[in-house]
């Protein structure tokens, strides 16, 4: 891993190793599960994609999303010999992703309770035309679209 590596996740790179095992102790545990399948069909096809989205744990304990993409390199046999990779740091991204989501399920909640609102008084509308008609009277309301149908 290069020295970079390890300062994204808050680490001075001359206090590591470089081995596998420290960047496995620090990605979330279903993610790892998916890069190393990733890795081993990549290594036994070499048209499958090394191409994942994972969570990293930074050193003082937040998430870190990291978007991993890597090529075997291959002997003359085609046997794996090394593995070249790029690792694009993307927390902001998912970040502003969330509080999309967020923001869509409050706009969702908003319409809902916009639409039941406005079947509410039209509903009401309806009745006080009702009461209007029932009492000899004209209708108040003109329940009717633009387009001449009727709410």
């Amino acid at each position: 891993m290069s020295p970079r590596f390890w300062e994204v996740f808050g680490y001075d790179p001359s206090e590591k190793t470089h081995k596998a095992a420290e960047w496995q102790d620090m990605i979330h545990p279903d993610d790892l599960t998916v890069a190393l399948e990733n890795f081993n069909k990549h290594c036994a096809d070499a048209s499958h994609p090394y191409d994942q989205i994972v969570r990293y744990k930074h050193r003082d304990g937040s998430t870190v999303w990291v978007r991993c993409r890597g090529i075997v390199i291959r002997d003359d046999d085609g046997n794996p010999m090394r593995m070249l990779g790029a690792h694009n740091e993307i927390t902001t991204q998912k970040r502003t992703e969330r509080q999309l989501e967020r923001r869509v399920g409050e706009l969702a909640t908003f319409n809902k309770l916009a639409v039941g609102r406005e079947q509410r008084m039209i509903d009401l509308k309806r009745e006080v035309n009702a009461l209007l008609v029932e009492c000899g009277r004209t209708p108040k309301y003109d329940l009717t679209f633009a387009d001449g149908a009727n709410v």
